[in-house]
């Protein structure tokens, strides 16, 4: 219902049931320009990285904890680099 107004997905790495990078991968199937920032409390050397988990375009990773302000900045960056496109 909703997919042509999402622009970012904003969701942490390690959840209960799917990984955030499921959840990326599936919401990606329709929306191929989708950007991602995933969240995470462990350090980067800590979490196993699945491909789509590491940096690469679109894909941006936030360590917790944050600032609401690093979350603004974050969102801010991937929307203007895909307006740049």
């Amino acid at each position: 219902q909703y997919k042509s107004t999402i622009d970012v997905l904003l969701t942490d790495i390690v959840m209960p049931h799917v990984r955030g990078s499921e959840v990326a991968r599936r919401l990606m199937k329709s929306r191929r320009d989708l950007k991602v920032i995933f969240m995470s409390g462990y350090t980067e050397g800590e979490f196993g990285t699945s491909p789509e988990e590491r940096r690469g375009p679109g894909i941006t990773i936030l360590q917790k904890p944050f600032e609401l302000d690093a979350l603004a900045g974050k969102i801010r960056e991937v929307l203007q680099a895909q307006s740049r496109r």
